[in-house]
């Protein structure tokens, strides 16, 4: 019996001192699923009413964030950023996307002409009212009071109808409305060479200055509508064309890949930034992927197997062999600390956490 104790504590005491002696780094496990860096993507809210979004998950942020809503005259014409020469990979900035709107084109149009009327009225009244200027203002009136004129004739045969009740009130208003139109466009051309005949003013100048002033705002407000209906990538990537209800069209960073690890909640106060990442995707058995702990996110995430909370690891990815989508094991990396410490942690949590809670 004594030496069977003696043999016992020298096995203990043997145990106890490899333990002290022996230092291996302190390790937690979980399954991570694999994302890209940063994934822009475009989707559909409604026909017409398109949303884009970044997901940087390097910083944990949603970057962005735009919603384009296009008339119904508006078509949109997506594309694989022709020309670049280097197949489905775009940089930021590149045009993924353009939409033709036939109401804004017609805007703009509109805008530019009176803009360039404006300038020229202002262009008459510097150099003063010109011989041509003040005879096409006089043909002006004569055309209108020809049109009065000839209106006339119609004009009084329609009102002896609606004297015999033969034309009704309604049809008599219509001739009314159209005479008095006829004579205001008289009276304006009469307006109009007055106006020339005086000669232009200082405050004349002013006035016809400041609405060129507004009506060049107006052109440059037109123009940066139509130009935001250009959809470009804030990042580059690889460009990804899918016909689905959630996703039209995405660019995904893969030069660096994100894992987020799911991690027991009675281990959260394990992962630090900065730790090593050991990660193992099945295919590829022999190749183990290094890279560091990012931010460790302390929400809690049920699952049927208990809490969980995230950490998030990257992995510089040059050659492309972590693609998205992808599963696999990793193993945190912590200081390097003996057997026996580690063990001392371990039993005392068991302890204090399952056998004799506070």
């Amino acid at each position: 019996m004594r030496n069977i104790l003696l043999t016992i504590s020298a096995i203990v005491l043997v145990s106890v001192v490899l333990s002290v002696l022996i230092k291996i780094p302190e390790t937690v496990s979980g399954s991570c699923l694999i994302d890209p860096a940063r994934h822009w993507k475009l989707t559909e809210m409604r026909p017409g009413s398109y949303k884009t979004v970044t997901d940087d998950l390097l910083t944990g942020q949603l970057r962005n964030y735009r919603v384009y809503q296009f008339d119904r005259p508006s078509f949109v014409d997506f594309s694989w950023a022709a020309g670049n020469g280097r197949g489905n990979l775009v940089s930021p900035g590149d045009i993924l996307a353009t939409a033709n709107s036939t109401s804004l084109s017609i805007e703009l149009i509109e805008r530019k002409t009176d803009l360039a009327e404006a300038r020229s009225e202002l262009a008459i009244l510097r150099s003063g009212s010109k011989t041509t200027v003040l005879r096409h203002a006089e043909l002006s009136i004569k055309l209108a009071e020809s049109e009065l004129a000839a209106y006339l004739v119609q004009y009084h045969r329609q009102k002896n109808l609606f004297e015999q009740e033969i034309l009704s009130s309604e049809g008599w208003e219509a001739f009314e409305s159209r005479m008095e139109i006829l004579k205001l466009e008289v009276e304006i051309a009469q307006a109009k060479l007055a106006e020339l005949a005086t000669g232009s003013t200082p405050e004349k100048i002013e006035q016809s200055l400041i609405n060129i002033e507004s009506l060049g705002l107006e052109v440059a407000a037109v123009q940066a509508m139509i130009d935001a209906l250009e959809i470009r990538t804030p990042i580059g990537g690889t460009l990804s064309l899918q016909e689905s209800s959630e996703c039209l069209l995405s660019v995904s960073d893969c030069d660096t890949m994100i894992a987020r690890i799911l991690i027991p909640q009675n281990k959260a106060q394990r992962p630090v930034i900065g730790q090593t990442l050991e990660l193992v995707v099945p295919g590829f058995s022999e190749d183990e992927f290094m890279g560091d702990v990012l931010r460790v996110d302390q929400q809690i995430t049920l699952t049927g197997a208990g809490p969980f909370i995230t950490v998030y690891g990257r992995f510089d990815n040059p050659e492309g062999r972590l693609v998205s989508g992808m599963m696999g094991r990793i193993k945190i990396v912590g200081e390097t600390t003996s057997l026996w410490h580690q063990f001392q942690k371990e039993f005392t949590s068991v302890i204090r956490k399952e056998i004799w809670p506070r």
